[in-house]
């Protein structure tokens, strides 16, 4: 359990791909370590329950991954009762049960999303109405947190739980589950058509979801058609061969067998990789834009997805196969490793970092750069240093959205004032490759400053445009962990009650260090 990830997400998709697995067809060698894995945790989990441990309830993504596991365990070890969890114990609470429900939904489903809390088992009822079921209601009238709801569902919930319920039907184990709507939604999600009218109803309510944008390219990085032969085996992406215990497999593929998710292929290889679309698919994108600038033909849209981030999508038809974008993203081939021992090298830092040649500690001595910065000033005082003194024309970084200050954008800084306009820390989507265009039309060169995925992609988008080569003056970098997904910075204000469309201005740091998260809404000061 310790190796878990924490959001309930993340365990969804974990358990999910390893109990996949374990019903491939790989040799039982190469099984015997992910089945005493995944029963161990079900064991743990299933511990819990017994010493009273509430479970873990429907909140947002939270909630999801843990029943599977014990489920699992049960069965493999024989013990009816852990195979059956919420029947030994009708009041522990699952997310996948929580958040799944019968109703009259308002496009005609009668599987439902029960909301970001869900229904609780221990009591029948949501915790908190406000978050509860809303699918029976028209989104004319969702309230904000209702909206939220239909936000999670789409990008949160329903994607991590497909391979475990495939595996559950698999295994024969539905009843044993203990709530049918949980399979009756997880079969709605995979076959009901997202299809336009619904989208556009939805968006006439309740735009700030963005599922113009963002839904069909959600439902294609979710949803992979996978088709079955009667001999079993996947003709689709996915290639999965499913083996029972004394028998292979054989069925055509029906609403029970949906197209898989992709996150849950099995075989992975960077053969499968034939774009930046599949990059995205496999969550390995990164979201430094860099594929949208090199692609020739222009070909690949940057889609801001509410809580993803910046991902990816190229249009059916539109990739000619030039791999373009693959041989300048990051996420697909990154490897540094150095070509000839280096004079200076440290060498006690270059397995976690690479060739290090020096290591210092400081802040920027000017001091209105350094309240500003968000960690001392460093790189905005090396920046400025570039333009006034070593005649670099502009600085490619990352700002905030002038519309949207939850968002960043994309700018080209070529004096002081632009360049400490954008000082601090946002916390969300960032690509500042997406722009590198600005460099390389500009006359002469430039500093670029990005996360350290953007700083690689630069350098490998450099190898394909050598004019781009020319214009880079000097690249500065940081410690950085990912962009969070905007949704983050959302749910933090309205948890502070207020109002996103109201912020005229946001930062999370700078302005004195470490700095404070700081609000401005229209016609006020911080």
């Amino acid at each position: 359990m310790e190796n878990l990830p924490h959001y309930g997400r993340w365990v969804g998709q974990a358990t999910s791909l390893a109990g996949l697995m374990l019903l491939g067809d790989y040799p039982p060698e190469a099984k015997d370590s992910r089945l005493v894995n995944l029963v161990q945790v079900g064991i743990d989990y299933w511990g819990l329950i017994q010493h009273g441990h509430p479970g873990w309830q429907g909140w947002g993504g939270h909630g999801s991954g843990r029943k599977f596991p014990i489920v699992f365990a049960g069965l493999m070890l024989g013990d009816d009762e852990m195979a059956s969890p919420t029947k030994a114990f009708p009041k522990v609470e699952f997310g996948e049960d929580n958040q799944t429900m019968y109703g009259e939904g308002w496009t005609g489903a009668k599987a439902l999303f029960a909301g970001h809390s869900g229904i609780q088992s221990a009591t029948g009822k949501s915790e908190r109405t406000q978050v509860g079921p809303y699918e029976h209601l028209h989104p004319s009238q969702w309230t904000a947190s209702q909206e939220q709801s239909e936000g999670y569902r789409r990008t949160t919930t329903s994607c991590c739980w497909v391979g475990q319920a495939l595996a559950l039907r698999l295994l024969g184990a539905e009843k044993l589950w203990n709530h049918d709507a949980f399979f009756d939604y997880v079969d709605r999600w995979m076959t009901e058509p997202d299809d336009a009218q619904h989208r556009q109803e939805i968006m006439k309510h309740r735009p700030s979801l963005g599922l113009s944008d963002q839904a069909r390219f959600t439902h294609q990085a979710t949803r992979v058609s996978c088709s079955w032969t009667e001999c079993g085996r996947c003709t689709g992406r996915t290639r999965l061969l499913v083996r029972l215990p004394d028998e292979v497999l054989s069925r055509k593929c029906t609403a029970r067998l949906w197209r898989a998710s992709p996150r849950f292929m099995i075989g992975f290889g960077q053969g499968r990789l034939r774009t930046v679309q599949d990059i995205a698919e496999w969550r390995l994108c990164l979201g430094c834009g860099a594929c949208a600038y090199v692609c020739p033909e222009r070909r690949v849209r940057l889609v801001d997805m509410l809580s993803e981030g910046v991902r990816p999508q190229v249009e059916a038809g539109d990739c000619n196969g030039c791999t373009a974008c693959l041989q300048t993203c990051p996420a697909y081939e990154n490897n540094h490793e150095s070509s000839a021992p280096q004079a200076g090298i440290l060498h006690e830092l270059e397995p976690g970092f690479g060739p290090v040649l020096e290591a210092w500690e400081g802040y920027a001595a000017d001091p209105e750069i350094r309240h500003l910065g968000a960690s001392g000033g460093v790189i905005t005082a090396l920046a400025l240093y570039c333009l006034e003194k070593e005649a670099m024309h502009g600085v490619l970084h990352i700002g905030p959205d002038a519309t949207r200050p939850s968002r960043n954008q994309t700018r080209l800084s070529r004096t002081r004032k632009e360049l400490l306009s954008n000082t601090g820390s946002r916390y969300g989507p960032a690509s500042a490759c997406d722009r590198l265009d600005l460099m390389e039309s500009a006359p002469a060169a430039c500093v670029f400053i990005g996360q350290p995925s953007e700083a690689a992609a630069l350098r490998k988008a450099c190898r394909l445009k050598p004019p781009l080569a020319s214009k880079v003056g000097l690249v500065i970098s940081f410690f950085c962990a990912g962009s969070p997904a905007e949704l983050g910075t959302l749910d933090l204000l309205r948890d502070h009650g207020i109002d996103p469309a109201a912020v005229v201005e946001l930062r999370y740091r700078g302005r004195g260090w470490p700095g404070m998260f700081a609000v401005r809404r229209r016609g006020e000061s911080e």
